[in-house]
């Protein structure tokens, strides 16, 4: 446990141009798995951050050089601001522009978590919504095939930030309402134990200022939201363009 493999890239453009590439093999290689038919529902879940607009446009690029379709998957998101998904801030509508779009990915697809009376109250739909996909007994958290992260200047991913409250280990509880340090502040996101029982995750970090959240949450014993992800499972993907010091 607590392994992590690490990608660096020369700079922001070919971060998210590595990382593009990197999911369209994923799909390409889950596709061939089923030669002649559509795989079942796959469901991925995305972010938002300062790399997401990037990544996505470049999967988009990459997707349609490939002529690759994503009408086998089914996306859900890592966290979201509580805010109406026509919001510049929402996760939701920078997917929509730059990914759902002009992928022209199927409504019945997508997974939103905005929309419901309350966070709560969101939390467990979008919960219900995977769980559809990815049966499991309730005492049991699903395992989301693929979750793409970004990370913020203090370790944080998804919404899960530094002293904020946390899942108890063992439980089964995939969505939770959290309050964020900046507006807006209402968010619902992935616990960590959702996270934590993934099939793959990777985190994208890029930008200005998180060199020492990337290096702690590196070491064996960091304390950052992302240092307990990578501790919690038996391997993490970490793709960065941020070098630190005994870096290659």
């Amino acid at each position: 446990m607590g392994e992590f493999e690490l990608s660096l890239y020369e700079n922001a453009s070919e971060l998210a141009r590595g990382a593009a590439e990197r999911f369209v093999e994923w799909v390409s290689a889950r596709l061939a798995e089923t030669p002649g038919a559509l795989p079942a529902a796959l469901p991925v879940a995305l972010s938002g951050g300062r790399i997401a607009g990037a990544f996505f446009r470049e999967v988009t690029l990459a997707a349609k050089e490939r002529k690759l379709s994503f009408d086998c998957l089914e996306f859900f998101f890592a966290d979201e601001r509580w805010v109406p998904l026509t919001e510049p801030e929402s996760n939701f509508h920078l997917a929509q522009t730059h990914l759902f779009e002009p992928m022209r990915v199927p409504p019945a697809n997508l997974h939103p978590i905005y929309g419901a009376t309350t966070p709560e109250d969101a939390a467990q739909r979008a919960e219900a919504s995977l769980r559809l996909l990815l049966p499991s007994k309730p005492s049991r958290v699903p395992s989301i095939p693929l979750i793409i992260l970004g990370m913020g200047e203090d370790g944080h991913i998804a919404s899960l930030f530094p002293g904020g409250p946390q899942e108890p280990p063992g439980t089964a509880r995939v969505y939770a309402p959290v309050m964020g340090p900046k507006p807006p502040s209402l968010r619902v996101s992935l616990t960590h134990p959702a996270i934590a029982a993934a099939g793959e995750v990777w985190v994208l970090v890029s930008g200005a200022g998180k060199e020492h959240a990337l290096g702690e949450s590196l070491e064996p014993r960091g304390k950052t939201p992302l240092a307990q992800v990578i501790a919690s499972r038996r391997k993490t993907a970490v793709l960065t363009e941020i070098r630190l010091p005994g870096w290659p």
